[in-house]
């Protein structure tokens, strides 16, 4: 299945330094909200709801953590 997604440089997250998978998450989901038209709580729902269903990690500290959204009202 071919993505036809990109990516700019300004949304990689880099010098993330949280102890937790959940402290992280939150991290981004309050970066995101910054950036999106969605609140922090929305985007951390619907990124732990995807972890759930299997993690994002790449390996070596890397992670592509990423989830749906419902079309802001």
């Amino acid at each position: 299945m071919a993505s036809s997604i990109q990516f700019h440089p300004s949304d990689i997250c880099l010098g993330i330094t949280s102890k937790t998978k959940a402290a992280l998450l939150e991290a981004l989901a309050t970066e995101a909200s910054t950036r999106i038209e969605h609140s922090s709580d929305e985007i951390l729902k619907a990124l732990q709801g995807r972890e759930a269903l299997g993690s994002t990690a790449l390996g070596h500290g890397a992670a592509m953590p990423h989830a749906q959204l419902a079309e802001a009202a």
